[in-house]
């Protein structure tokens, strides 16, 4: 399995962190020009890891040859956005499948499992001509596929809570593995809250884990947070928009090219980040976005994540459409789908107004109108 982190939420060049320690510092009514690293470690240390303000970043990961067994588990957690490798487009025929330890340190087990993928009843079934989005219902439950998928720092932590416990399955203890490193990368101060439910108010399993092994998983994630802290100082947006989706690989590129690349990679056996460095490279992007927000597959865009300084009291006269917020801040967190329901729900709104103007500045064809 190989995971990237295609993009996450940043103001300036500053990341997750500086964001949240930001935005908790504007709940004071005491706006700051500039933020500096000191200060920020003290407000992020003081927030909970179910605080609604760490809805206020989020990060983007493209997850490849990842089993249909571990899709499930990922998409569990719903408060998330997801775009998936479709079976009905990309043909599997040779694709190698995800092989559980238990069955690849068991001779006997591996040699069934090979016989009955080399010659598998869904390549028999594309043989005679059956359509892929039918000969799907008959392929294997550990047949790679590949996602993309946008968290908030909630729901981010969340997801560790459960999947890095030694109890969850193998392939998406490993993932919540990987997802920490790429994440604690940008975020150490807000990656140091990550862990499994026994690692704060104790084990939530019929039968825990042996002690040894607990140690051993707490000696893996600690050493994730040992962030040292360069003296920085970061200058705070005048606003309204304080925050958005930039991409990993370059900064300053739009989030829609990340929000393209998730899309052509629903329909594509090349993964999100390798389509990515194609767009940055030159090839057009634009046309394809186009068409995925006009033909309604809007979900790739929720990829894009925003942070708004705006009037929450007006905001909150319509609530269908609220992603997050804090109240006492006065910051709203929205991502590129729910701005739209948003702004088709609330025309002539000043609030409509203003984040229309500011998602159109940077990300325009995000907006469906």
């Amino acid at each position: 399995m190989k995971v990237e982190l295609l993009g996450y939420s940043m103001m300036g060049l500053a990341g997750p962190d500086e964001i949240i320690a930001t935005i908790k510092q504007l709940e004071t009514n005491d706006r700051l020009e500039t933020i500096d690293s000191e200060l920020v470690k003290g407000l992020v240390d003081g927030i909970e890891s179910r605080d609604k303000i760490l809805d206020g970043v989020a990060f983007t990961f493209g997850i490849e040859n990842i089993s249909r067994v571990s899709e499930i588990h990922e998409i569990r957690h719903r408060t998330a956005s997801y775009s998936i490798q479709s079976g009905r487009y990309v043909d599997r025929t040779g694709k190698v499948g995800v092989m559980p330890d238990t069955i690849k340190n068991d001779d006997e087990a591996q040699k069934l499992v090979e016989e009955a993928e080399t010659d598998s009843l869904y390549s028999k079934l594309l043989k005679l001509g059956i359509p892929e989005q039918d000969a799907r219902y008959y392929s294997f439950q550990n047949t790679p596929t590949y996602i993309v998928q946008t968290m908030t720092a909630r729901s981010l932590l969340h997801f560790f809570k459960e999947r890095l416990c030694n109890k969850a399955q193998d392939e998406i203890h490993g993932l919540a593995l990987k997802k920490l490193d790429l994440a604690s990368q940008v975020a150490p101060l807000l990656m140091s809250k990550a862990g499994p439910h026994c690692k704060g108010k104790g084990c939530r399993q019929r039968k825990s884990c042996e002690p040894e092994k607990r140690e051993e998983l707490f000696r893996t994630i600690d050493q994730y947070f040992e962030p040292e802290i360069k003296p920085k100082v970061f200058r705070v947006p005048e606003g309204p928009l304080l925050a958005y989706t930039r991409l990993t690989a370059d900064f300053l590129a739009s989030p829609e090219v990340l929000c393209a690349a998730a899309g052509k990679g629903c329909y594509s056996s090349k993964p999100a980040g390798e389509i990515i460095q194609d767009y940055l490279g030159g090839e057009p992007y634009k046309k394809t976005l186009k068409t995925i927000v006009v033909s309604g597959h809007e979900s790739v865009i929720e990829h894009a994540h925003f942070a708004f300084e705006i009037d929450v009291e007006e905001f909150l006269d319509n609530p269908p459409w609220i992603h997050s917020y804090d109240k006492k801040a006065g910051v709203v967190f929205l991502n590129a789908r729910s701005v739209n329901e948003y702004l088709e729900s609330n025309p002539g709104k000043r609030t409509s107004q203003i984040i229309e103007r500011e998602v159109k500045r940077i990300a325009p064809r995000l907006l469906r109108k």
